[in-house]
């Protein structure tokens, strides 16, 4: 017996219907802080109903892409630490630029000095000892460098002298000045590279 033509055209569209697959709204944009300068590394989350369903994270030009593959975001979030957590709710643009205001204080990490020593021929100080001091000479903290030379240390916000030297070698020590400041302040990596020997007389 054959169906109706009405019944056929129903399930027809059905099948049609089955076949598509709902598409994530997308967001683009760009996150500064209040100086307009870029952050990178800003988590931009897309939430649905309380989940997680979409993440991504700014670039060193601030930008980012946002793309929810299965359903739409009730809610982006920009979070970055020492900042605060800024959110969108139902029905945010798709290009979205957001400038993030800084957190409080004691929500802030401390400034971090980080980089590498190198002895005099360019190869890396394994074991050195990594010192800060402000500039009225009080040492503030220090460490030693791992197996690659490497070295990262906490320090509070100020003007410091970083010094470096391998203990038992005969190299004298090398400093170098540096500024941090407060809220997660990372200063470009630096790199102190010991001096040549001096010769025993």
């Amino acid at each position: 017996m054959a169906f109706p033509i009405a019944v056929l055209a129903l399930l027809f569209a059905a099948s049609a219907l089955a076949g598509i697959a709902p598409q994530g709204v997308s967001h683009r944009g760009r996150v500064t802080d209040f100086s307009a300068e870029p952050l990178a590394g800003v988590d931009v989350s897309c939430l649905s109903k309380g989940h997680v369903v979409g993440r991504a994270e700014t670039d060193d030009a601030g930008a980012y892409v946002l793309k929810a593959s299965a359903v739409a975001c009730d809610t982006v979030s920009f979070s970055l630490e020492g900042f605060r957590t800024e959110e969108f709710r139902d029905g945010a643009p798709e290009v979205l630029d957001v400038t993030l205001r800084l957190g409080r204080m004691d929500d802030a990490p401390n400034p971090r000095v980080m980089g590498d020593v190198v002895t005099f021929q360019g190869k890396p100080a394994r074991d050195a000892s990594v010192w800060a001091l402000t500039l009225g000479r009080r040492e503030a903290d220090g460490t030693r460098t791992d197996a690659g030379g490497h070295f990262a240390f906490e320090v509070e916000s100020g003007d410091y002298v970083v010094c470096a030297r391998l203990p038992g070698s005969g190299e004298g020590a090398s400093c170098q000045v540096v500024r941090v400041a407060w809220l997660g302040d990372r200063p470009a990596p630096m790199r102190l590279r010991l001096p040549k020997p001096t010769p025993p007389r």
